[in-house]
């Protein structure tokens, strides 16, 4: 999973005292379903769109223009997509103190939760019948 998912489902923790990952997994599922259907859709524009010839025979050469277009599907979109990952990050509100501050809270919440959990538990053991 995302790094960057769990500090969201973390903040949101912390804001609603719950634990809502179920959520913010199926939402970030609908985006990467949507992704994985645009990349094939983009990869043939831009092969088309560079004159790439489909299902040619194992000799036949391709043009200087697919080529390119090949080479620009190759390095050009994904340095894009880096760009524009690295572009999101920078705006990215979970840093710093902040982030500083939520780790300690989640950590406290934890540790709550941990031991509200342990006493459950002790005492169901301890109300068994024999």
């Amino acid at each position: 999973m995302n790094p960057y998912l769990l500090l969201i489902c973390d903040e949101d923790e912390m804001r609603y005292d719950t634990r809502r990952e179920g959520m913010f997994l199926g939402t970030n599922a609908i985006f990467n379903k949507i992704a994985e259907s645009a990349g094939p859709i983009l990869a043939s524009t831009v092969l088309i769109s560079f004159g790439f010839i489909q299902n040619t025979s194992a000799g036949y050469i391709q043009s200087t223009s697919a080529i390119i277009g090949i080479k620009f599907l190759l390095f050009i979109v994904p340095s894009i997509m880096d760009v524009l990952g690295m572009i999101a990050l920078r705006f990215f509100p979970i840093k710093g103190t902040p982030l500083k501050e939520m780790r300690t809270y989640i950590e406290k919440i934890h540790a709550e939760k941990l031991d509200a959990y342990e006493s459950a538990k002790r005492i169901s053991q301890d109300n068994k019948v024999p």
